[in-house]
């Protein structure tokens, strides 16, 4: 038996690396409830959902939302809090997304980011960009609603 096949194969040194270089994050869908304050980056795809209840918290070094496929939804009544360079709020890039800001987004890059087809952002919320507030993609399907309440700091699309 060779020593690669042997040793490197069941070494506690090397499955203890392969853990501490695995992603933290993986797609699911989650509510983060209010008192709970969460820091791991939250990833969505394909159909699921996530919420931030008021008196909920997502603070994150980059990227603090990303949503990948279509018919993803998200709402946040708490807060977001995305920081580090080129860091956004919330990232999505899939069809038919449907974002509800009732809380306080604030990123160090875009607040909210959208590309996908027939997108829907209701905001009654808080949004700050230091880039952008809110940026929609090329296709020109963006339907941005500013409700009652509604507070964008920061260049729109």
């Amino acid at each position: 038996m060779s020593l690669s096949t042997s040793y490197f194969k069941r070494s506690p040194l090397v499955i203890a690396i392969s853990l501490a270089l695995a992603s933290p994050t993986f797609a699911e869908s989650f509510i983060i409830a209010d008192g709970d304050t969460e820091t791991v980056q939250k990833q969505l795809i394909n159909g699921q959902t996530g919420v931030i209840e008021v008196g909920g918290t997502l603070n994150t070094t980059g990227d603090a939302i990303t949503a990948t496929g279509p018919d993803n939804t998200i709402t946040n009544s708490g807060s977001i809090d995305a920081n580090g360079v080129y860091s956004d709020g919330i990232f999505s890039d899939g069809a038919d997304a449907i974002i509800t800001n009732s809380g306080t987004i604030d990123a160090a890059d875009k607040g909210i980011v959208s590309y996908g087809y027939n997108a829907t952002i209701n905001n009654s919320g808080h949004i700050t960009g230091t880039n952008r507030a809110v940026r929609g993609g090329w296709n020109d399907s963006l339907t941005l609603n500013l409700l009652k309440g509604s507070q964008l700091m920061g260049p729109l699309i």
